[in-house]
């Protein structure tokens, strides 16, 4: 998509946020966080799940730090 970065897919109200880093996935849901304490939303994180695609030594490794 050019120089346009998409790291997030909306539709009603479910929000998918993805990254291509731990550091950058991990900043999007504070990015929520604040804009949802802003604007007095909430997000039920009973409802949030993460998927993980990475190459098997590297999903074994994070999958040993993270879980």
């Amino acid at each position: 998509m050019g120089n346009m970065v998409v790291n997030h897919l909306m539709s009603a109200d479910d929000i998918c946020v993805f990254s291509s880093s731990i550091s950058g996935l991990q900043c999007l849901p504070n990015i929520c966080g604040v804009y949802s304490a802003e604007h007095e939303i909430a997000f039920n994180s009973n409802k949030t799940t993460g998927v993980l695609f990475a190459q098997k030594s590297i999903n074994n490794l994070l999958h040993q730090m993270f879980f």
